[in-house]
């Protein structure tokens, strides 16, 4: 092993060994955290992992005609571009898609990450729906 790297092992999931490559550079110290905050940051890593939807739309088109991509990115669209802006684009009849959803699982069966599909749209959809240049009238 290069001087200046160290391998820790951190802790162990289920058949999984986690370990963290250390790297000084120039001389620098290196804080290490403890072992709780490096699994808490794994473990919340795995998390957005299981609830975060990459885009890859193999989960379309749903039979039911809901947008479900979009819809699933319609928070990070609101934060980054506006809501009015969103609404522009058409967020209105996104937000609607998703009363046609059926829960048929269709989604579920399509998605190579597994993720709850149906139920990060309901999410999302309470969210979107307290946007007030998100609401009809």
């Amino acid at each position: 092993m290069p001087s200046g790297h160290a391998r820790l092992p951190l802790h162990r999931l289920g058949r999984t060994n986690l370990e963290v490559t250390i790297v000084g550079f120039g001389g620098i110290p290196i804080q290490i955290v403890p072992e709780e905050v490096a699994i808490a940051g794994v473990r919340r890593a795995y998390d957005l992992d299981q609830r975060t939807c990459r885009r890859c739309r193999y989960c379309e088109p749903c039979p039911q005609g809901v947008h479900i991509s979009s819809l699933l990115h319609g928070r990070s669209v609101v934060k980054r571009m506006g809501a009015a802006r969103w609404r522009e684009w058409g967020a209105l009849e996104m937000i609607a898609s998703a009363d046609l959803c059926t829960e048929c699982g269709e989604c579920l069966r399509k998605c190579p990450y597994h993720l709850p599909i149906p139920e990060l749209i309901r999410e999302v959809v309470a969210y979107l729906r307290t946007i007030p240049e998100l609401t009809e009238g």
